[in-house]
Order: C-alpha cells, then structure tokens, then sequence
C-alpha cells in the first residue's frame, strides 16, 4: 500500500484526507493518506521520514517555504512562487511543487483577463495565487499587516521570472473589484473572529472567495453576504489543488469520480 501525508501544523479540521482517500477508493489504488502534525524544528525529521515511508505528501501553513531547505529539489510552479504545497518522492529524492495557483483558478472558474482582483495575504498560498493571476492577465491590489512582506513577496515572484507588472501594494481596498481573494489564515481554525476588511461599500469586493474552508462560513463570507456579495469558501480550491497534487503522484480521475468527492467533502464541511 503507498502511503501519503499532510504536513502542517493544527490540522486536524483538515478534510484532505476524506478528499483523498475517497479518490483513492473510488479509482481503485491501493493507497492511503493521513495527516502528520509537527512543528517546525521538526521540519527535517518529517522530511527524512517521507523519504523513507511516503510516495507523496502535502504542505499546508505555515510550512510551504519552510519545508524547502530540506526538499531535494523545488520544480514547476514552486520555482515560480517560491512555496512548495506538494512533494513527490521519487526513489527517494523529494522533490517540491506547487498546485495551489493552478487549483486556485480552476475553482474561481472565471474570466480575469484585464479584470482587478483584491488579494489578502503574502503567504505560501498567496505567493502561488498571485503568480497565477498575474499569469491569467489580472491587475491585482495586494493588502498585507506588513507592507515589507508584500514587498518580499513581489520581489521573489519577480527574481523567478514573474511579470509584477500589474500588481501593486496598497494599505486598504481602493476601488471596484471583480474579485476579492482572502489568502491569510484570517477566520480559520486559528483565527475565527477575525477578517480582513472588505471594501466599505460591499458590492465593490466583487466576488468574495476565502481560502479557509473551515469554519464554514467564515466572518468574512458571513460579513460579506449580509452585503449581498456572492461568496464562496476555499473548498474548492482544496479539491482542485488536490486533483493536481494526485496527478503529479501519477493518478488520474474522470470527472465523475471528481465530483463524487467533492459532494462528499461539501457534506463533511457542512457538519462542522
């Protein structure tokens, strides 16, 4: 039986092993994924032990940069973003990849050519989505706590061949938006009564998507419904960087066995 992880820190809400193993029974692969909390002077032992025992794991926050050091190699869209949320072992050399930008657009599932996003966050997450957006010919309003890791943030995306261009720091949301991105822990497992501000007249956010899909709904969806905003939780974008994640392992699945899981997960995420 191959083995699969998730790396990460208070994880236990996480639904990616319901996602996973679901996908593993319905196409028939004799696999198994499982959750493995550290902390992160831990980090080096936990990689030694995937390279020993696991075909594959995930990264989830805080650790999708500071796995890196001990990964054998960082590939494809990690290089560009400068995280790693996927680790493939190949005959015992990890190698780091990133499918949280590719998920991210495929749950947002709109048109962002020339359209203004709000992004939250400078984060392993948001470093992925914003090089995503960018690439899909978006014009994004970066909000941070701290400008200087915003400005870290652009300046790495830009070092890896990332046209910043079209993106810019701004201390709180300026104008109309097509699309407001939540990329910080903010109203997750951590932080619940917590939110970054929205634009004061709701209807300027746009389309209001939040990465932390538990708890469901988070204050920022709570707040920006009673707006009248269309909203959606970062399920999502956990089920398509998911799919992504499989296939760099060597699955595949129709989009039937897809969305079976997916049914499933909205199901758990609604008991919580």
């Amino acid at each position: 039986m191959e083995k699969y992880c998730l790396i990460g820190e208070r994880i236990s809400y996480s639904l990616s092993p319901i996602m996973h193993n679901t996908l593993f029974e319905m196409g028939g692969i004799d696999a198994k994924y499982s959750l493995l909390e550290c902390q992160k002077e831990e980090l080096e032992q936990v990689a030694q032990s995937i390279r020993e025992h696991y075909k594959g794991a995930n990264v989830t926050v805080p650790y999708k940069t500071a796995i890196i050091p001990f990964l054998d190699e960082v590939t494809g869209n990690a290089v560009r973003c400068g995280a790693v949320n996927t680790i493939i072992n190949k005959d015992g050399m990890l190698i780091g990849d990133c499918t949280d930008g590719e998920g991210f657009l495929r749950a947002v599932d709109i048109p962002l050519k020339n359209e203004r996003v709000l992004l939250y966050g400078s984060g392993g997450a948001a470093r992925a989505i914003l090089a995503s957006l960018l690439g899909a010919g978006a014009v994004v309003d970066i909000v941070n706590r701290t400008r200087s890791s915003a400005a870290d943030m652009l300046n790495s995306l830009a070092k890896a061949g990332c046209d910043c261009f079209n993106a810019r720091i701004v201390d709180a949301p300026m104008q109309r938006y097509r699309l407001t991105v939540n990329a910080t822990p903010l109203g997750g497992v951590k932080y619940p009564d917590q939110s970054p501000e929205l634009c004061k007249n709701i209807a300027d956010a746009g389309l209001v998507y939040d990465c932390v899909y538990s708890p469901n709904p988070t204050l920022l969806l709570k707040t920006a419904a009673r707006g009248g905003a269309e909203c959606r939780n970062g399920l999502s974008m956990l089920l398509w960087q998911g799919v992504l994640a499989q296939e760099l392992w060597g699955h595949h699945f129709d989009e039937k066995t897809v969305q079976a899981a997916y049914s499933i997960m909205q199901k758990e995420n609604e008991k919580a």
